[in-house]
């Protein structure tokens, strides 16, 4: 536990925002969040809740029972062609080996958004945590022994520390980085639900719930890339849609009438018509997240925006939250806070730009134009999915598998502790 005790700002109750105000109370210090939405605003859509996040929470008994109990133990990603063919036919996918899961000492789940908030709300509900709705951050300064935020009804909060986890459209980015982000990529894209009962009055759309309520569906057309889930919790099946920028600016006004679309998938789209509307998510790398005098710090989706429907985006924003609260546990003087902010972003900064990377090499491949170069993925992607031994000897499994054991494998808090192993005998100089 730290020497010192700290008062934590944490604007925006979101994964990442949660998830440091939990690491954070843990390690002893007070955490006060402010949300602005109010209280029981429902959330939508799933998340991919893969090993790297799923084991941050599978030894916490409420986050436990929400992940075996109502989430949906992924066995497999399975892609299909959306173009057309019987039931959208299988072009290839990834088996989940259970001699990997145990390595990676967690599963891949998916999960509602309103489960997990739920989830992280409940393991939030403990001394030193305190969420207030309805406040609207709009202005932060920097005092003299630290920094307090203005809400929007004229209140303020002081605080040691400000944590700005406040999504993809953070209001706080600039106050704090001082900087304009640099835009790398950009999707267009959507998601909705449907009920497995409305599924039902449309035999040809039966395929959807024979593809396993184990395993995440890929659809792949040249320009779009569609996912499909069950959910048995909710009797749902959660759909979501993206276009790739080049696409998206050639059929702007009519985006879901693809030429090569199967009309199955026509027909799920025009189901869910009424419940989304595309959007633009840009991804931003934003140079220096700590800024306000070394007192404020950015942190998930308002650090590294990541584009709609990654494996990865949900899980980079669980572990900003969590290496925050493990760095904290060392702290033993305020005058230390401005290291431990800065090696925050040591640690999470690179990780977070490689997986965005990652995630947009994976959003070209999927939604690969038609010609030559589809035409070799798709003769490939057999070779790379045909095995059902975890035998890493084949050079096509370890080929498949060799970017997703980097990123499963990884354990942010280890990354923490040793960031300290070589850096906390210096910081005794400062305490």
């Amino acid at each position: 536990m730290p020497k010192v005790s700290l008062h934590f700002i944490i604007v925006g109750a979101s994964v990442a925002g949660l998830s440091a105000a939990y690491g954070l109370a843990s390690a002893g210090h007070r955490v006060t969040v402010l949300e602005k939405c109010k209280r029981g605003t429902p959330k939508h859509g799933s998340i991919r809740c893969p090993p790297n996040m799923a084991k941050l929470f599978i030894d916490h008994p409420q986050a436990r029972k929400v992940l075996l109990q109502r989430a949906v133990k992924c066995r497999s990603i399975t892609f299909k062609d959306g173009t057309g063919g019987q039931d959208c036919h299988i072009i290839g996918g990834m088996q989940f080996f259970k001699q990997l899961m145990g390595e990676f000492q967690a599963d891949f789940y998916i999960v509602t958004y309103q489960e997990m908030n739920d989830m992280l709300l409940k393991i939030c509900d403990v001394p030193g945590i305190t969420i207030r709705y309805g406040k609207e951050v709009n202005r932060i300064e920097r005092t003299a022994n630290g920094v307090v935020a203005f809400m929007s009804n004229g209140n303020a909060v002081h605080g040691d520390v400000l944590v700005a986890a406040d999504g993809r459209y953070s209001s706080l980015r600039e106050a704090i980085s001082e900087e304009e982000s640099t835009l790398t990529s950009e999707i267009h894209g959507g998601q909705f639900r449907l009920p497995l009962s409305k599924l039902a009055k449309h035999p040809e759309l039966s395929f959807i719930d024979k593809n396993g309520r184990d395993q995440w569906t890929v659809y792949s057309l040249p320009g779009i890339f569609m996912t499909t889930s069950v959910h048995p919790s909710t009797d749902e099946v959660h759909v979501g849609v993206a276009f790739t920028s080049s696409y998206w600016s050639e059929n702007e006004d009519n985006p879901v009438n693809h030429p090569m679309m199967d009309p199955k998938l026509k027909t799920l789209l025009r189901l869910g018509r009424d419940q989304w509307k595309p959007q633009s998510y840009k991804c931003y790398e934003t140079e220096e997240w700590v800024g306000l005098g070394s007192r404020a710090v950015i942190i998930g989706e308002a650090a590294h925006p990541s584009a709609v429907h990654g494996t990865y985006n949900t899980s980079m924003a669980a572990e900003d939250g969590a290496v925050l609260g493990h760095l904290f546990s060392h702290i033993q003087s305020p005058n230390q806070i401005p290291f431990f902010l800065n090696a925050f972003q040591e640690i999470r900064q690179p990780r977070c730009n490689k997986t965005a990377v990652d995630e947009h090499l994976g959003y070209c491949l999927v939604a690969m134009p038609a010609g030559p170069d589809r035409d070799a993925r798709d003769a490939v992607f057999p070779k790379l999915t045909d095995s059902n031994e975890c035998d890493m000897s084949n050079e096509y499994l370890a080929l498949l598998w060799g970017a997703y054991i980097e990123r499963y494998n990884y354990n942010c808090k280890e990354a923490a502790d040793e960031w300290w192993v070589v850096w906390g005998n210096k910081m005794q100089e400062y305490a």
